[in-house]
């Protein structure tokens, strides 16, 4: 059965589509640390480059998005100590009976 959707971040489903991520991405938000950052679960796979089968607990997302409607995101990179590029996001996706 499919979620309600939202701009507004809880412990959800996080949708991110791109060029580079073809194939989608997908997270699981673990926790709110501030309104514009929130830390996921998540895993790269399928676009030749990512490493399939690594999944990164506790990663930081920050939301760039002008709005504050978490329409633009980066991500944390522990290898650079640095929030990556901007990528385009597209809400979040609460369980059934979740928050709307």
């Amino acid at each position: 059965m499919r979620g309600a959707r939202s701009r507004s971040p809880a412990p959800s489903w996080f949708c991110a589509k791109t060029p580079s991520l073809f194939h989608g991405h997908v997270a699981v938000v673990t926790s709110l640390v501030g309104p514009r950052e929130i830390l996921v679960t998540h895993a790269n796979w399928g676009n030749g480059w990512a490493i399939p089968g690594i999944i990164y607990n506790g990663m930081r997302v920050f939301d760039e998005s002008p709005l504050n409607d978490w329409t633009a995101v980066r991500f944390w990179n522990d290898r650079a100590a640095a929030f990556g590029r901007v990528y385009p996001a597209y809400g979040f996706i609460y369980p059934h009976g979740g928050a709307a």
